[in-house]
């Protein structure tokens, strides 16, 4: 487990994060109200929003000629959850986040706006991956994960193997843990 304070994990660039649809960023140890961030910071995530046509066409649909509107549903979308990276690095490059999101299995535009996997170290963890990590999380053993999922024994078995392949992760609590940091649970 990473010990560092939150102030240290971001030293090197900032952090948005978000309760219900208020959004603040954390930069030099303070947090700041979405309407007092330096434009530089926005401007670096409306850069990210602007190479995503799918995501810029959905925003648009739902905040037609409302471009504030739009930047602040794609940070929720995107940007909102405190992980162990930081969202905006010091020489400018955004790093977009899984967001644990209320809408998520019910949000039309789930995958399309926002990540529907989480990146990790080598490789992308798909849904399914995520869900067999939260229940393991929870003390799920193998076997009782695959009769909640409805699939096979070895298809968690397969799902696991390849959860440790891409997180770098060897046993079941440093994945706990690495879930932990990624703020896919709490």
């Amino acid at each position: 487990m990473n010990n560092q304070s939150i102030a240290e994990r971001y030293l090197n660039g900032t952090e948005f994060w978000s309760i219900s649809d208020q959004i603040n960023l954390f930069k030099d140890g303070e947090s700041i109200p979405f309407d007092q961030v330096k434009t530089v910071y926005l401007d670096a995530i409306r850069k990210d929003l602007d190479a995503d046509p799918v995501a810029s066409v959905i925003l648009d649909s739902m905040f037609p000629e409302d471009p504030i509107m739009q930047l602040r549903q794609f940070l929720i979308c995107n940007y909102s959850n405190m992980d162990d990276q930081p969202d905006i690095t010091s020489d400018g490059k955004t790093h977009r986040e899984f967001v644990n999101c209320s809408k998520r299995g019910s949000c039309p535009h789930e995958g399309k706006l926002c990540l529907n996997y989480i990146p990790a170290l080598y490789g992308n963890l798909s849904k399914r991956e995520i869900e067999v990590i939260k229940l393991t999380a929870d003390g799920y053993e193998d076997k009782q994960i695959a009769a909640l999922l409805n699939i096979d024994y070895s298809t968690i078995e397969s799902h696991m193997k390849n959860i440790r392949q891409k997180t770098g992760c060897p046993n079941k609590p440093s994945i706990v843990a690495f879930a932990f940091r990624k703020n896919i649970i709490w």
